[in-house]
Order: structure tokens, then sequence, then C-alpha cells
């Protein structure tokens, strides 16, 4: 019997009884359980319906927000530490193989190549974690009749048993080994790769080429495609196929609905044959919202059950935001993320007497030592980030234990300038055109001015970008992206714009040392999987003794809700907000999930 029934027949044994409910409260409990008894919906807020949103292609931040619907996993990264999803098992092991001249190695530049006498690799074993000054080796520095050993890695991925297409086929060994021959080239994954093959219905075993070992595993495991829908199709045709791109079939806890929407936006259904079990919400709805922020934070303030995709630009609007998640208006979630905003120098400034200054690792520690950076993340993001102490968050698995970090002291930093010859030095400070980056700039150039450097702030628009790589600046404030590897690429001397042949141009600042090549390359070759994170912690203590850069604070990503959705949990390494939809549900009654993930600096205000 059905609660409206139980609710009719108590209201008709009332009135025989002489008792009788007024209209109003009857009509009101009716409207809450009809509701009760209506679909649990999420709405999802995006800036615009992508293209594709499916893990093999190109994900937009509204792409990704789709996919994690539709694909749970197959792997999850938290906080630096990678969970296998869509397996029972995945097993790693390491070996040290013999290499000769000639065959397919990973290099020191970190790009398979064949082995010559001047390749610059990492041998294997003990030999990995080398010194400060002599990571990598050649064949031609050898020993005559001495073999060179590389570190091979075998990983063995199982899937799970239960897992299922939204279909209802079984996701198999061949699905895996369809997308990596379909797209391993086009991810860079193959040239890693020494064999990928079936050994069960389920298993697939990942031999790597020698001297390669997998920061992340997700790096060597493509997501499965459907080999029952595309099976002796190529890539083109696939990539071509809406099926594929813009509607396609997951193992995840939602799937398409057959029915599409008029409106535009997308609806998905729970899955039935997901792994997990059914999902607490019965559908979900993706809205477009366009890029205009405040939409968005009315939409919220006004709705329910609804949240939004991350990395909406909400820097110009901080806060206004924050005192909306003050009075309770709304939730977020608040989350510093890899990237580092940071001041670069120009090692080879035209501006000669600022060259030489810099030149000295002591001048750089002072010039750090006049920015207090705490202040700077009170006052430009509100508290909303932290000094970047390491390389990574303080929360992440590989920040604990470094050490070097040189805090705000304006006085020795006032001291060492004036007695390095740097008093009244004149310089430009140039920023990318934006408000949070003006205010930023001008924070810094004020605690220059304090120790004594007569600093200019000089705004370019992004279109004119060309001049850093040009190095037409004297330091920069600029944005360097994280990752699972240690970001120290933007200081080797291979990626300097001029000599960078073979890399990216990334070395804005054109910093060149075989020391700081040889330290990076050792950090990036000891990925945690290989137990080797004791240099990539050794690595972050020396830098930060060394203040190539000064990093200013981690970029800050939010994603808004509504008090009534709980669950939602901001990671580092999340695809997007809806990395566990899984878990997220709707509150229930009289319960309020309003739980935001943020640093409260109105409750530190008032402490203090």
């Amino acid at each position: 019997m059905n609660k409206k029934i139980s609710f009719l027949i108590l209201a008709a044994l009332l009135t025989l009884s002489g008792c009788r409910l007024p209209t109003e409260t009857i009509r009101e409990a009716e409207k809450e359980i009809d509701g009760a008894n209506a679909p649990k919906r999420l709405t999802v807020l995006l800036t615009g319906i992508p293209a594709n949103v499916n893990l093999l292609g190109t994900l937009s931040e509204s792409g990704a927000t789709i996919a994690d619907a539709l694909f749970d996993g197959p792997f999850d990264e938290i906080n630096g530490e990678e969970f296998p999803v869509i397996f029972s098992s995945v097993s790693v092991e390491t070996e040290a193989v013999e290499v000769v001249p000639g065959e397919t190695i990973y290099s020191a530049a970190e790009r398979a190549e064949p082995l010559t006498l001047d390749t610059r690799v990492i041998p294997a074993d003990s030999e990995a974690v080398c010194g400060y000054s002599n990571c990598g080796v050649t064949l031609a520095t050898l020993p005559p009749g001495a073999p060179l050993r590389l570190t091979r890695a075998t990983v063995t991925f199982i899937l799970r048993d239960e897992l299922r297409w939204s279909d209802g086929e079984p996701v198999t060994a061949e699905d895996a080994a369809l997308s990596y021959e379909l797209f391993g080239a086009g991810s860079g994954a193959s040239e890693r790769t020494g064999t990928y093959e079936i050994v069960g219905d389920r298993s697939l075993r990942w031999v790597g080429i020698p001297g390669y070992v997998p920061a992340r595993l997700a790096d060597v495991f493509l997501a499965p495609i459907p080999s029952h829908s595309f099976h002796g199709k190529s890539l083109e045709e696939i990539l071509s196929d809406p099926t594929f791109t813009e509607r396609p079939s997951g193992w995840g806890a939602y799937r398409f609905a057959d029915s599409k929407r008029e409106d535009g936006s997308l609806f998905l259904e729970r899955n039935p044959y997901y792994f997990g079990g059914p999902a607490p919400y019965d559908e979900i709805v993706f809205a477009a919202r366009g890029r205009g922020e405040d939409s968005f934070a009315y939409a919220l303030t006004h709705g329910s059950g609804t949240i939004t995709q991350s990395g909406i630009d909400f820097s110009d609007r901080i806060e206004p935001l924050l005192e909306d998640i003050r009075d309770r208006k709304l939730s977020a979630s608040i989350y510093p993320t890899l990237d580092v905003r940071e001041i670069i120098f120009n090692f080879e400034s035209a501006n000669l007497p600022f060259r030489e200054l810099i030149a000295d690792s002591a001048a750089r520690s002072a010039l750090t030592q006049c920015v207090d950076r705490a202040r700077l993340i009170r006052e430009i993001v509100y508290g909303q980030s932290e000094i970047p102490v390491a390389a990574y968050p303080s929360f992440h698995a590989l920040s604990g234990g470094v050490e070097g970090y040189i805090g705000y002291d304006p006085a020795n930093g006032r001291e060492t300038v004036a007695a390095l010859g740097g008093e009244g030095l004149p310089l430009k400070l140039t920023y990318i055109a934006g408000e949070t980056n003006r205010r930023t700039a001008a924070f810094v150039r004020d605690g220059w001015r304090d120790c004594g450097l007569a600093v200019e702030i000089e705004e370019i628009p992004l279109q004119a970008f060309g001049q850093l790589q040009r190095g037409e600046f004297d330091a920069a404030l600029t944005l360097r992206p994280g990752g699972a590897l240690l970001p120290c690429r933007a200081w080797l001397s291979t990626e300097r714009p001029d000599d960078a042949a073979d890399g990216s141009g990334i070395n804005l600042s054109r910093f060149g040392s075989k020391d700081v090549d040889a330290l990076c390359a050792a950090a990036r070759f000891s990925p945690p999987i290989g137990g080797g994170d004791s240099m990539i912690r050794t690595a972050q203590s020396i830098f930060n003794t060394m203040a190539i850069t000064i990093p200013l604070y981690f970029e800050p990503r939010f994603a808004l809700t509504t008090a009534d959705v709980c669950g939602v949990a901001s990671v580092i390494g999340m695809r997007s907000i809806l990395w566990n939809v899984e878990r997220l549900r709707p509150a229930g009654i009289g319960e309020d999930c309003y739980a935001p993930q943020w640093n409260d600096i109105y409750q530190q205000l008032f402490i203090n």
C-alpha cells in the first residue's frame, strides 16, 4: 500500500469518527507525498553542451563532467594516489634489462628513441637514485664492456567480472585492446609500449619499452571501446559517429535516456547494469548556462538539486561568492589545483643590471622574502588557496617531508638586495591583462619597492604572449601547469624557446643548468609506483633553496551547489566535480547538506 492511499484512508477514518482535517492540510500533505514519489533529479549547469563526451576524445571541462556520469574510472586519482575502479586486480612488476645500441628505449629527454652512444638515460635499480649532479649516463661514458641496464615495467590488468556496458553487454579485454589499437598512437601510449596483449577474456598485459615506468597506470590503459558496436570500423568512421562522441555507451552510474529534450539539454537516467548498484539520483539533466558567472550563482541561490561544473572562472567575483556561501545561500567546493601562479625571472633580460642581480640565488631568495604571500592570498583570492611550500598542495601524497621553504622576511630581503647592489635598480614586472593578475602584480611590485627596487608593472593582452616567449621582459606573472610528474620541465635547458628543437619552449625564464636538468630527470623518472618518491621530495627541497621562481599560490578552482545536494567533494586529480556521482544524493526530509569545502575567512577574521 503506497503512502498516498494510506493517508487518504486515515483521513476517511478521522472523518467517520467526527474529526475533520483542514482541506489545506490534506492538499499540502498530498503535494508532499507526490513530491516524495517524483523522480529524484540532479541538475548540472555547464558552460556549454560539448560535441564530445567520450573519454577517448578531447574533453572540455563540460565534456568531462558529463563523461563522469557515463564512465566510472577506469581509475580515480585522489590527492596524488591512484585507485583502480573497473579492475578486480592490477599488478605492477619491474625488472632491470640489458639494452644495446639501436634498441628503442625511453631516454632522459622523456621520449622514445633508438639508443646511441650519446643517448642520455637513467640506469636501473639503485643507480637511478643518483646524486645532485650525475643523474643519467650514456654508453660512451660507461667503462668498456660494461652493460647498460634500464628498468622495464610490466602491468597486468584484470577487469571486474560484473563490468557491463550500458546496453548490458560485458566489457572485455577485447574492448580494451581495440581501444589501444585505434587510439594508442594519438595518446602517445604506443610509443612507450613494447607489447600490449590479451591474456584472458578480461585480462591484458602491458609491457613498456626499457627505461619507461609510468607515473600513472592510467597513462598505459586507455578507456575501452564497445567492440560489439565498433569492430571493423576505421578510426575516422568512429570519430564521426555520434553514438561514439555525443551519446556514447558507458559503464558508469548513468546512461543516455532514449528521449531527447527539446531545449537542447541532455537527459541521463540510471544505468541498470552499473556494477556499483543503483545511484541515489534517478536522473541527471545537463543544461548550458554560457560564460556568465553571475548566471551560475543566481541559478543556485534560487534553485534546488543543482550543481555547477568545476573550472568556471570566478576569480574576479570571489568576494560576493564567499558572502553567499557564508550566508548559506549556496554551498561550494573550492580547492587548490596543481597549477601554480608564480613570478618568473628572465635570466637573459636586456636589463643587464637586473640580469646580473638575479643570477645570484641569494638575490632571488631575497626577492622571495620581500613578498608576503600569506597576505597576498588573503587579499587577492580571499584565502581560497595556500602558499606552495612544496610543488604540491599540503594534502597531496607527495607534499610531505619537503624542506628549503623561503618565508616572508622583508628586513633580511631588503638588507640582501642592498648588499648585492640592487637598491634603486629599475625593472618591469609584466602580466597578462585581467583584474586578478593586475592586483597580484601590483602586490608584488609594492613588496619589491619596500625592499628597495624601482619596480613598475606592465600589462600586455593575451594576444601579446609572444612577448614573453621572445624574452622581452624582466620578470613576469605566469601560471605554471602542474601534473602527476614533478613540474620542473619549465626550467630545463632543452625547453628554452630558442633551444627547444625537440621541446615545447615552455622555459620562458631561459634558465639553464645541467645540474637542474639532471635533478629534474631523476625526480621525474622516480614515480611513486616505483618506490622513488624520496627523490621527488629531495628534488622539491633543492628547487626550493634555488628560488628559480617565486611560487605565489596554487590556482583555486570552484564548483557551486545547492545545500540539498549531499556528498559533493573535490579532490586533486579528479576529472570533474562529478567524479563520485554515484555517491551524490538528495538531502532527506529535514536534512541540511550545507557542507562547503572552503577556507572560512569570516570565521578567521572574527577569531583574530
